[in-house]
């Protein structure tokens, strides 16, 4: 997948974009959980690192 670097993955896509409210936040996750079997798959040396961003919708 990847020789060097980092790569974000906005695991919540387009779908998660409609999910905003103004005073909640919200995430879109239950159903996407293929982004970790391909980075087994790819032998992802570094691991996955999550991140969250607070406050996006405001």
């Amino acid at each position: 997948m990847m020789k060097r670097g980092s790569l974000a993955v906005i695991v919540g896509g387009i779908a998660e974009m409609y999910m905003q409210h103004k005073r909640k936040e919200r995430i879109k996750l239950l159903d996407r959980k293929g982004f970790v079997k391909i980075a087994v798959e790819e032998g992802l040396d570094g691991g996955i690192i999550p991140v969250y961003h607070f406050g996006n919708t405001q």
